[in-house]
């Protein structure tokens, strides 16, 4: 019995440990369908940094000075495509606003941000058949970098993902809700 108490401590502690392990690797800036869709939620009031529009940063790196995509990068842009293309946001319409951090000139930053942002959107058509007309694509360079780390930390480039219109967009899903819905307000569902 005394075995069997150590047996069962031992599995507790060694889950633990393997739990707080898994937890640190998922942690690594990643972004997954999941995580898009709760963030761009437009039937939820989300107040995120700038008060404005909901939106979330996405850890899309380039190679140095550079709007090439990195091979993290479109995997990163692979989780956008698809929760673009999900039910949730299908109907909605997407900012992507390029980001840089303060190496370089403020005009080679600004117009790096642009092609970047432009770079993410091609993508998200090319490759994910979203709506060309659906995405904007803007860069505000060194201008929006983020509080509490120094101005040339890798962690300042990236692409924030942001919807354009909020209202809009949440009239939008709730219509389209309310066509899967009977007269009685039940769900029709085709199998």
């Amino acid at each position: 019995m005394k075995y069997i108490g150590y047996l069962t401590s031992a599995l507790l502690i060694s889950g633990a440990s393997l739990f707080c392990s898994l937890s640190a690797a998922q942690d690594d800036g990643f972004k997954s369908i999941a995580d898009i869709e709760a963030a761009l939620n437009p039937l939820e009031t989300i107040a995120n940094y700038d008060g404005v529009r909901m939106s979330i940063d996405l850890d899309i790196r380039f190679a140095l000075n550079s709007a090439t995509l990195t091979d993290s990068a479109k995997e990163q842009v692979a989780a956008l495509g698809k929760a673009l293309a999900g039910s949730a946001l299908a109907k909605c319409e997407i900012t992507l606003i390029g980001h840089t951090d303060a190496s370089g000139s403020a005009e080679n930053n600004l117009s790096l941000s642009a092609a970047r942002a432009t770079a993410v959107k091609q993508t998200l058509v090319d490759s994910y058949g979203v709506s060309e007309n659906k995405l904007t694509a803007i860069g505000k360079g060194e201008t929006a970098l983020l509080e509490g780390l120094a101005k040339n930390d890798a962690r300042h480039r990236r692409v924030q993902v942001a919807l354009s219109h909020p209202e809009a967009c949440k009239l939008a899903v709730k219509s389209a809700d309310q066509e899967h819905n009977d007269e009685r307000g039940n769900v029709d569902i085709e199998w």
